[in-house]
């Protein structure tokens, strides 16, 4: 009987080891992940808006 272990990826190792070196310091961590937040699909939430118009946008309501 074989076995047959997982394969290792080293794709989530290689990304984390490439967002390290990219932030040598927690300023940079915090830029590198607002950007990779928003290459992901997220945005961004003024922290002086409404949370109504900041969640649903202008124009909209909370339902």
């Amino acid at each position: 009987m074989t076995s047959s272990a997982p394969r290792f990826d080293r794709g989530h190792t290689d990304d984390l080891m490439s967002y390290l070196a990219e932030s040598p310091s927690p300023y940079h961590a915090v830029a590198n992940a607002a950007d990779r937040l928003e290459k992901a699909g997220f945005r961004r939430l003024e922290e002086t808006a409404a949370f109504a118009t900041a969640w649903y946008g202008e124009g909209d309501s909370a339902r």
